[in-house]
């Protein structure tokens, strides 16, 4: 038996047959054979018995292409489809973790205040610092109040926030976030034992003249509190940082309290000192300085002595007038003493209490130690009562207060923020002037009848003012000053 081989699919089939057993594919030589059959039938031949017909069958080579054509598409289709997930996947996963897009749902989120986003894609620098929805507030404060800087850019010209790779996200893309700047406020005060509060958090105590580092916060609006609590006061001081002053990791913040101490003196230094009618056990000559206390009308101080086995109280004095923190506690009494004659300068121990000096030829000779003392009297009075009286202010470095008379009991005046001057009044008359300086350096000038009696120096001198040098400069403070002053109320 003799074989052929199919030249499609190489399947080795017996010549005889017309198409391939295996593929369906006829071959070349068939209607030869066939040709050569039907001329034997026709001639009275036999068919050889070892022909075989076979008859072709259509279907099963069309059937057969169709399966391979729907495997190729099959192929290709798959093959499409994960090239473009492929390509897909990466651009979506480099576009969801792209600057531009942490940026943008950076700048949404502040819109919205939203700060379950704003945790995800804002950072900080410091490791000791976490970022939390309560951490954010003082940030988010801050911006709420600057709308033009609700942007990156606008925040990052400020150099509050800066964008920076954080990582990797699905093994391929880089991960973006926003960092916000940190610092740490570097806080001294000038009390021991003073409390710190930061955005109405206690976060610790200083004692004068340590700095003490506090935080690390985001940068953001803070505000800053100082308390202590005296004996006789509590005072404090608060101040906002504004973040930008904010230039480095570290920002020093000087909380100084107001120092409200009173310079107490009395005509019996061996006086007890009393407050709100408690005894301090403290001497008025042994204080070099009374305090912190408040000038809130809270506090009224006055001294007690004993003389002839009485107890006797000086005048009181209620704390009103921050400005005047020299306090007289004088005795209503008059010792015996005989006149002495002044020098030109005299120290406090050397002049006697008896002074008596005649400034005007129109003026009898009067006892200048009982008339300070009635001076003193007067103006500690008129500070106890200057609550209940009318301010006028003209302009912001000139104040006068009127009584319900409207008379002028006292006024203020302001020199380049740097020297105070107190002026006051009785009946009309100038009767005290207290002036101090930034240094400080004070001087107290009495006067009677609008004519000066007295001068204490910055040096706690009393100055003659009968000597030529202190009669010159009683006119210049006359001619100038106090008339200026007279001239302004008119």
């Amino acid at each position: 038996m003799s074989y052929k081989f199919c030249t499609e699919c190489g399947t080795k089939v017996e010549k005889q047959y017309r198409v391939c057993t295996n593929c369906g594919k006829q071959f070349a030589n068939v209607q030869d054979t066939y040709d050569q059959r039907q001329s034997d039938i026709a001639v009275g031949g036999i068919p050889s018995p070892n022909f075989q017909e076979i008859k072709e069958t259509p279907g099963n080579n069309t059937r057969s292409t169709k399966q391979t054509s729907r495997s190729k598409k099959l192929y290709l289709t798959v093959g499409v489809i994960l090239v473009v997930l492929l390509f897909g996947g990466y651009y979506l996963g480099s576009t969801l973790t792209s600057k531009e897009t942490v940026i943008q749902k950076f700048e949404e989120a502040l819109q919205e205040q939203d700060t379950t986003v704003l945790v995800g894609v804002v950072d900080t620098t410091d490791p000791n610092l976490k970022i939390t929805k309560k951490s954010l507030f003082p940030f988010l404060s801050y911006i709420e109040d600057q709308p033009q800087n609700l942007t990156f850019s606008g925040l990052e010209k400020m150099r509050f926030v800066s964008i920076h790779p954080s990582g990797k996200k699905w093994l391929f893309f880089d991960r973006y976030k926003i960092y916000i700047k940190p610092f740490y406020p570097v806080i001294s005060v000038n009390f021991d034992g003073t409390e710190i509060i930061i955005n109405n958090k206690k976060v610790g105590k200083i004692n004068r003249g340590e700095a003490k580092t506090f935080g690390p916060y985001l940068i953001g609006e803070y505000r800053l509190k100082a308390v202590y609590k005296g004996k006789y006061a509590t005072i404090d001081k608060e101040e906002v940082i504004d973040p930008h002053s904010i230039t480095g990791k570290k920002m020093e913040v000087n909380l100084t309290l107001p120092e409200n101490y009173l310079s107490i003196y009395s005509d019996r230094e061996d006086a007890f000192l009393y407050v709100n009618g408690k005894n301090t056990y403290q001497r008025v000559g042994e204080m070099d300085r009374f305090g912190p206390v408040v000038f809130d009308a809270s506090i009224t101080i006055h001294a007690e002595t004993e003389i002839n086995g009485n107890v006797i109280k000086s005048n009181e004095t209620t704390l009103v007038d921050e400005d005047f923190r020299d306090i007289g506690l004088l005795f209503n009494y008059q010792k015996e003493n005989t006149p002495v004659e002044s020098s030109n300068v005299t120290t406090e121990e050397e002049l006697s209490s008896t002074e008596v000096v005649a400034t005007e030829e129109d003026l009898s000779s009067i006892n200048v130690e009982a008339e300070v003392k009635k001076i003193r009297t007067e103006y500690n009075e008129i500070n106890r009562v200057q609550k209940d009286f009318t301010t006028n202010k003209q302009g912001r470095n000139f104040t006068q207060y009127i009584n319900e008379n409207g008379i002028i009991k006292k006024i203020v005046k302001h020199e380049n923020g740097l020297t105070t001057e107190y002026y006051f009044w009785d009946d009309g008359s100038l009767f005290f002037i207290f002036t101090t300086t930034a240094k400080p350096l004070e001087n107290r000038y009495y006067f009677k009848n609008n004519h000066m009696i007295r001068w204490i120096d910055s040096n706690e001198r009393k100055i003659d003012v009968n000597s030529s040098k202190v009669n010159q400069t009683f006119k210049d403070w006359e001619n100038y000053w106090v008339n200026q002053i007279l001239s302004s109320i008119d």
